[in-house]
């Protein structure tokens, strides 16, 4: 009993929106249209009490209950409720159709696996297909409506050819204990199988077993069939929901009433409401939730007797007619595969162009083929020569990066060329010690001679080949090295300082050796070292002096940036 307008929506215009909509059959107009005209007519005899049959007193001890129920009416959540209420039952709905139960896999493997062309062997095949489309049908006979009418007792299924008398008997001389026998044909197939295994009629184990699974799925499903309907949503559910709609317009018969002394004391202001002989807002408010209640009703069982329900009977006679037809007609036939010479009679050729053709009335209409969006873009033409490099990373400090030492490609800075040791030589030890928590990537410094010494092409090889910098994080003996190095290099402090000429470069190395126990740290952000320019001529200052450290701090910073090669 589905109703089908898949067709008049084919294409998104006017004339299809007004074809769907004054459809008759499922739908709205047909589903709301006694509830509708009930509330009016009840309306109306409100209406008409409240106008002609009450006194001023009564009239204004009704516009009171009228207005605290307009007020607190929103209180209702009818549009939580249904929503939720409807998306379960949707899902029940599709879920039961995805278990209905299609003959077809089951019997292309029937159809297929089994041999032989004798006349056992086709009836062992069609009874077989027939077992299946009887399980079916047991089934929906207990669940569905229409099929228990079209099946009402087991002589109905000895008419109709899909159980034998003998069947019949040996069906109901197996003891139920009150409960289904679904499952007795079901078994007669796994039996039935087995015996054409030990004949040779399947010719391997994997074929059977192959057979019997897709019996087994398609029982699984019928089973899946008999749960949704043995267990359904919980009955208070449904019940709060459809108590709720029909109580909230009850409620608006009253509340929803134009109240006429109230708009009497009105009068005098901007506007003059108009006396509502027709509650048009309300009427439409109870068209569109009670049609999304009759939603949830029609979807709620989907093997009942309405409009929108699953065609079960129709499913039955497709079963059984596809079965039949497929182990008596199309077993073992495929049509004769003939090799053609000529390439004209082929048109799939692949030694020929292949052209797909269209009728004529279509043939001119445009496509729009699957074409990457990218493809549109204006870029450089695919034959010009394109100049690819290397990409440098640099740390970073924060989101930020110092644009005005990224681009240095120096490895190798000594105090000779004018490295300012000043301030490097007076950060104390212990202020050292400080900044292992905000070292995030360690860094090798090495000092020969006063001068960092030059990195190694062997080294900048292996880090430009991809070596891991996450090798070397939450390295602390990095940190100790650097201690220890500036403790042996006392000399360094003793240099003469010099203008900052080029930026610092420390490079990793890859004779980094690893920590027996290292300590598990979170990452933290890299920290810089700052370095001030100084005169030449100027003396160092001692480390014992933070007035000279202040002093320097605010003559000017330049960030050591460390930079790492990926």
């Amino acid at each position: 009993m589905t109703v089908s307008y898949i067709l008049d929506s084919s294409t998104s215009t006017v004339g299809s929106f007004l074809r769907i909509l004054f459809r008759w059959r499922g739908s709205v107009w047909k589903s709301v249209l006694v509830e509708v005209i009930v509330w009016i007519v009840l309306y109306y005899i409100v209406f008409s009490i409240y106008r002609f049959s009450l006194d001023t007193i009564q009239q204004k001890m009704f516009e009171s209950i009228g207005r605290h129920i307009d007020i607190r009416l929103h209180l209702l959540p009818l549009t939580f409720m249904l929503g939720f209420f409807v998306t379960i039952v949707v899902d029940r709905w599709k879920n039961i159709f995805q278990n209905i139960g299609f003959i077809d896999s089951a019997a292309f493997y029937i159809n297929t696996y089994i041999r032989g062309d004798e006349t056992e062997i086709n009836n062992q095949r069609r009874t077989l297909l027939r077992y299946l489309c009887l399980t079916q049908v047991l089934v929906l006979r207990d669940i569905s409506v229409p099929v228990r009418k079209r099946f009402p007792n087991l002589d109905s299924l000895v008419d109709s050819g899909l159980l034998k008398k003998n069947e019949r008997e040996l069906l109901e001389n197996i003891p139920s204990v009150g409960f289904n026998n679904y499952w007795i044909p079901i078994n007669w197939i796994f039996v039935i199988c087995y015996r054409l295994r030990l004949c040779g009629n399947i010719v391997a184990d994997m074929l059977m077993n192959a057979i019997l699974n897709e019996v087994k799925v398609f029982k699984e499903k019928l089973q899946i069939l008999c749960n949704y309907d043995w267990v359904p949503v919980p009955l208070a559910y449904p019940q709060v929901v459809f108590l709720a709609v029909r109580i909230y317009f009850l409620l608006c018969l009253v509340s929803r009433q134009y109240r006429i002394n109230e708009h009497e004391k009105k009068q005098n202001e901007e506007y003059l409401q108009i006396d509502r002989i027709i509650p048009l807002m309300t009427i439409l408010e109870l068209f569109f939730i009670m049609g999304w209640v009759k939603v949830a009703e029609a979807l709620l069982n989907p093997l009942g007797e309405d409009d929108d329900d699953f065609e079960c009977n129709f499913i039955i006679d497709r079963n059984i007619a596809m079965a039949m037809t497929m182990a008596e007609m199309c077993y073992d036939k495929t049509p004769e595969q003939i090799i053609s010479e000529d390439s004209c009679d082929d048109l799939f050729n692949p030694k020929t162009e292949l052209t797909p053709l269209y009728a004529e009335s279509i043939a001119t209409q445009p496509q729009h083929p699957l074409v990457g969006s990218a493809t549109l873009c204006n870029l450089p033409e695919e034959h010009l020569p394109v100049r690819m490099v290397e990409r440098q990373q640099e740390l970073k400090r924060g989101s930020n990066v110092d644009d005005s030492l990224s681009n240095t490609n120096s490895t190798e800075l000594s105090t000779e060329k004018g490295l300012n040791l000043r301030r490097f030589s007076n950060i104390s030890m212990k202020k050292l010690r400080n900044m292992r928590q905000s070292i995030s990537i360690p860094i090798q410094p090495r000092f020969c001679g006063g001068k960092l010494s030059k990195i190694s092409e062997k080294q900048i090889e292996q880090i430009k080949n991809g070596w891991p910098a996450e090798n070397l994080k939450n390295s602390l003996h990095t940190l100790e090295k650097l201690d220890e190095t500036l403790e042996r290099q006392n000399d360094i402090t003793k240099l003469p300082a010099r203008k900052l000429s080029a930026p610092v470069l420390l490079t990793t190395t890859s004779s980094l050796p690893t920590p027996t126990s290292p300590e598990k740290q979170k990452p933290t952000r890299p920290f810089h070292l700052p370095l001030a320019p100084v005169n030449e001529d100027e003396n160092l200052e001692s480390e014992e002096n933070p007035c000279n450290n202040k002093c320097q701090t605010r003559r000017g910073r330049i960030n050591l940036n460390y930079k790492f090669f990926c």
